[in-house]
């Protein structure tokens, strides 16, 4: 009696594995396969596959010279004002008769700046070389309503000794300091350096 029990356990173990063989085959698509077929996998499609959308390259952040204001960092990348360097003792520096900013200048205007008048937001940087590095950077920056008398400009000076020096600024670096001499550029915004671009 043992021993029938046990091979109809068996035979049954074995109809219900053939039975889920059966349906697996046709689940994958082989209906249609004569029985003890081999099953293989579904044929690879052609079509090409969506990849995901490229991510733009991220720009590195321009370092920030030292001692400078984070908001120009990268100035050396914007547009100039003037399409030469301006020697020593320039035409515009003889206007106010002394060369408040010795070395070779460069001066930069700000993405947001065009020429006179220059909108509100507008930062004019000018940065003079003496020798190899950059000894002066002059800023003027346009802020509505901050000193209408002086063309709404607030201006600032830093300077260094030597290129491994953080440029400083102190209180005789600002304010009348500059915009005495700047006055005589009010007929062009208080920008002595025209667009020559």
């Amino acid at each position: 009696m043992m021993m029938r029990v046990r091979i109809a356990t068996q035979a049954a173990g074995i109809a219900t594995a053939s039975v889920i063989a059966v349906a697996l085959s046709a689940c994958a698509g082989g209906g249609d396969r004569p029985a003890g077929a081999a099953m293989t996998s579904a044929p690879a499609s052609s079509a090409p596959r969506a990849s995901a959308p490229a991510t733009p390259p991220v720009a590195p952040t321009p370092p920030v010279l030292p001692g400078l204001p984070r908001d120009i960092a990268g100035f050396q990348g914007w547009d100039t004002l003037n399409a030469e360097p301006i020697p020593p003792d320039s035409a515009q520096s003889r206007r106010v008769g002394v060369d408040a900013h010795r070395g070779t200048k460069r001066v930069y205007v700000s993405p947001s700046g065009a020429e006179a008048p220059f909108p509100d937001g507008t930062i004019v940087i000018k940065a003079a070389r003496d020798r190899e590095f950059v000894h002066l950077v002059a800023i003027m920056r346009k802020v509505r309503g901050s000193d209408p008398e002086h063309g709404d400009w607030r201006f600032v000076e830093y300077q260094r000794a030597s290129a491994g020096d953080p440029f400083t600024t102190g209180a005789g670096l600002t304010g009348a300091t500059c915009w005495s001499c700047h006055s005589i550029a009010r007929g062009t915004d208080w920008v002595f350096t025209p667009r020559d671009r």
